[in-house]
């Protein structure tokens, strides 16, 4: 049986990075054009109205928003905490000399996290996580 968890947002990297154009969506900021959410974002919001809370299922993480139209209209779910606007350093160093695609790995204080390296939007290229990390444990 596959069980899903809600964590916070905080801890998500790559969910809230795939969520980034939902935000994007709504927000249109820095003078480019607005990215599409992810098809999961209007699933999230199919037979919703504006205002009514949705929730987002990525990478067996699940993200909670509300329903807001976008610019064309559609519903879509934005998600409650906004995503961060890039990946933290550690990200960006465990690509530092790799190319685009290289099996990468991040180290965090509990655990290591192995990814793939991509692009940024200012085309640096960082580790985006296979799966989601684990939320830290409490003690």
């Amino acid at each position: 049986m596959h069980t899903q968890r809600t964590v916070p947002s905080s801890l998500l990297l790559a969910t809230l990075l795939s969520l980034a154009p939902a935000t994007e969506a709504f927000a249109g900021d820095d003078n480019r054009p607005p990215r599409e959410p992810p098809s999961e974002a209007f699933a999230a919001c199919k037979d919703k109205q504006a205002g009514d809370t949705c929730q987002v299922v990525l990478h067996d993480a699940a993200i909670a928003g509300q329903c807001a139209a976008i610019p064309d209209g559609r519903l879509a779910c934005r998600p409650d905490q906004p995503p961060p606007r890039e990946p933290p350093a550690e990200a960006f160093a465990a690509c530092k000399d790799q190319q685009a695609g290289n099996v990468c790995s991040v180290k965090l204080p509990d655990q290591t996290i192995t990814g793939r390296c991509v692009s940024a939007s200012d085309s640096r290229l960082f580790c985006l996580p296979d799966h989601m990390p684990q939320p830290p444990r409490q003690e």
